[in-house]
């Protein structure tokens, strides 16, 4: 889904406007009033209960909302890496795309952002500076290295 996506968002296509409204009118149809017309289909071409056939369903109500939502590459997040534990979450944000294909530039400051998921649900404010969080902050970035250094990761902070 992503892939068609960065096709119609990176390559010069001559009707990729017209095939994005396309896309955007479909995936304003409610996906429960798709399902008698899949039913039907599916049942005359014996695909009911079969993984073809949620893989055809699948495909057929999510990826219009899906190359909607990628199209876009200057939304997408600047790069970071991060570690989560149960309460906790720890992320680094080094903002530098090192020129990879699909990734952005960049420029933005290198910061840490700590969220405390049990006192902040929607992950709002960070608390990477608060002092009363440094032990966390601290503990959250010995399980970062950690991990990072079990994968073979070259950290960047």
């Amino acid at each position: 889904m992503a892939v068609a996506a960065y096709a119609l968002s990176r390559l010069n296509l001559r009707f990729a406007g017209l095939l994005m409204v396309g896309i955007l009118a479909v995936s304003m149809f409610p996906p429960v009033s798709l399902l008698p017309s899949f039913f039907q289909n599916f049942l005359q071409l014996g695909l009911l209960n079969s993984f073809t056939g949620l893989i055809l369903a699948h495909a057929g109500l999510f990826l219009p909302f899906s190359v909607w939502m990628h199209r876009d590459p200057d939304h997408n997040a600047y790069s970071h890496y991060g570690i989560r534990d149960q309460r906790y979450k720890l992320i680094y944000w080094y903002n530098d795309g090192f020129d990879l294909p699909g990734t952005n530039q960049g420029g933005q400051e290198r910061e840490w952002e700590l969220l405390d998921c049990e006192n902040d649900p929607l992950e709002l404010f960070s608390v990477a500076d608060d002092p009363a969080y440094a032990e966390v902050r601290k503990m959250m970035l010995a399980k970062l290295t950690a991990k990072m250094a079990a994968i073979g990761d070259e950290p960047e902070h």
